[in-house]
């Protein structure tokens, strides 16, 4: 009896990239340039220090794996990430090999199951936009962001300014605000201090974390006037720099109605791979997922109109 082929959910998220000060070179293009001096994974492998009893000592440890360009000036990796205190003897990557193997991401448990070692991502750059696949708990864009941030300050000849992958957010929330009669009051809430995080808000949000000791959530709420209302599209910009996870709470209440959270409004297409075992995808079917879907959003719709321009800019999304 043939056995059922099993099959995950998986999404891919736009995220249009953003360079802190203007920048002379595409973030593919600074990517090549780091990837010249990292011939192999020990090279390119970044990590998060804590100092332990004997010092220093890695706490998190991230690599690029698989890296591929395009003609286009697309390029495509994926980002491996592991907790080196967690490995067993033997299946930690090789550091000297161009590239890890798969084989070393799974063990298998007292009970045959495939137990995952090492979480893996999937990132397809293009020009001013990416399409990330990250499952839920691992860290996802902000993950990707921190280690390339990482990466390029090290190993490119010139330190880049920081580059930020933000939220894609459909026109359909703007639209939804100005017909409730525009923004009243937008309150924004997280449960738990974020770390080295970039955004002004979160940043706030953190610090107010710590001034009582028994805190579960933190609101900040910004309330228009009696007689007017938030700006429209300072809300949408907001919505926009929050990234995945970050805020556990987003709440727009509207003269006629109300938003609750921002699900809806991103830009996300929902894929379905094959499971390669132990609930990991087909590393393979979800690359060529990512590159049908970067082509849907170059591609004119029924309509003529397109998702993105030729430099990854969002048009026309409503």
């Amino acid at each position: 009896m043939a056995v059922k082929q099993k099959n995950l959910n998986r999404t891919l998220a736009l995220k249009p990239i953003v360079f802190a000060k203007e920048s002379n070179k595409k973030l593919a293009e600074l990517i090549m340039e780091a990837d010249e001096a990292c011939a192999t994974v020990g090279e390119r492998i970044m990590h998060d220090m804590v100092i332990g009893v004997d010092g220093p000592v890695p706490d998190y440890s991230y690599f690029y794996n698989n890296l591929e360009f395009y003609e286009n000036g697309a390029v495509f990796f994926e980002l491996w990430s592991f907790i080196p205190g967690r490995m067993p003897a033997g299946f930690t990557p090789d550091l000297k090999a161009k590239n890890a193997k798969y084989d070393v991401a799974q063990i298998v448990d007292g009970d045959g199951n495939a137990k995952e070692l090492i979480q893996i991502s999937h990132v397809l750059i293009y020009n001013n936009a990416a399409v990330v696949e990250a499952t839920k708990g691992t860290g996802g864009a902000f993950l990707v962001e921190k280690y390339l941030n990482k990466l390029l300050r090290e190993r490119c000849a010139k330190r880049p300014p920081h580059v930020a992958f933000t939220t894609a957010i459909s026109s359909d929330l703007l639209n939804e605000i100005l017909q409730g009669g525009g923004a009243v009051s937008v309150s924004l809430g997280m449960v738990g201090a974020k770390q080295e995080s970039d955004n002004r808000v979160v940043g706030l949000l953190s610090d107010a974390y710590s001034v009582f000791s028994r805190t579960e959530l933190v609101t900040l709420s910004w309330s228009a006037g009696s007689k007017s209302t938030l700006s429209a599209e300072e809300v949408v910009t907001e919505a926009r720099t929050a990234k995945d996870d970050n805020l556990d709470k987003i709440f727009i209440k509207l003269k006629h109605g109300s938003i609750k959270g921002l699900s809806k409004y991103r830009i996300t297409s929902p894929i379905v791979v094959r499971d390669a075992g132990g609930r990991n995808p087909d590393h393979k079917e979800v690359k060529e997922a990512m590159i049908d879907y970067l082509g849907r959003l170059l591609q004119p719709d029924a309509k003529g109109r397109r998702m993105l321009d030729d430099e990854g800019n969002l048009i026309n999304n409503g």
